[in-house]
């Protein structure tokens, strides 16, 4: 696969991923969320965001990869958080945290936080990628560690990111080897693309 770059410059500082409960006072990256008082950059289609008007496009991802493209807008700080997990939030969580690894998978990745958050693709494995992180976020249908769905929902988000951040890169590798983690829903999209 080609080496993807980003646009004039050199790619940000990847902050880590740190849940958003305990951020405090570390400076951070808020993607696809609410910003907190510590809060040096909000990358988020929610609205009333406080995103750049020149970073702003219609999904999380797409602020994200604007970002890395646009290094005036870079910011140097430790942490990335969300306050919650879904894919368009997973995608811009990784082009953040590992820009170089989302910029190889960039246009999967855009198509895809277009199908997980408005139902919209233009190709199918943007749809079975989404598929496939909605089965790992599942505790019943998931290969993560049981330990990541200890908690309730709200505490799930943190361990969902952590586990989904290193399971990830497996699934833009190889999407067709986690067959058993989209087919169903794949099956059931072609008899509704049918009807």
């Amino acid at each position: 696969m080609a080496r993807v770059t980003a646009g004039p410059g050199a790619l940000p500082a990847a902050p880590e991923f740190r849940p958003y409960r305990q951020l405090g006072d570390t400076p951070n990256l808020i993607v696809d969320g609410a910003p907190l008082e510590s809060t040096r950059l909000t990358l988020s289609h929610w609205p009333n965001n406080s995103t750049p008007d020149e970073l702003k496009r219609d999904t999380s991802t797409e602020i994200c990869f604007a970002y890395v493209d646009r290094p005036e807008f870079h910011v140097d700080v430790p942490a990335v958080s969300n306050n919650h997990f879904d894919e368009d939030g997973l995608f811009s969580m990784l082009a953040v945290s590992r820009p170089q690894l989302a910029l190889d998978h960039r246009a999967l990745l855009i198509d895809a936080s277009r199908a997980g958050d408005f139902g919209r693709f233009e190709t199918r494995d943007a749809a079975r990628l989404v598929f496939a992180v909605e089965s790992c976020a599942d505790p019943a249908s998931s290969p993560l560690a049981r330990e990541v769905f200890n908690a309730c929902q709200a505490r799930r988000v943190a361990p969902l990111y952590r586990a989904m951040l290193d399971y990830l890169p497996r699934l833009l590798d190889d999407l067709e080897s986690a067959r058993g983690l989209w087919q169903d829903q794949d099956a059931q999209l072609d008899a509704g693309l049918e009807l």
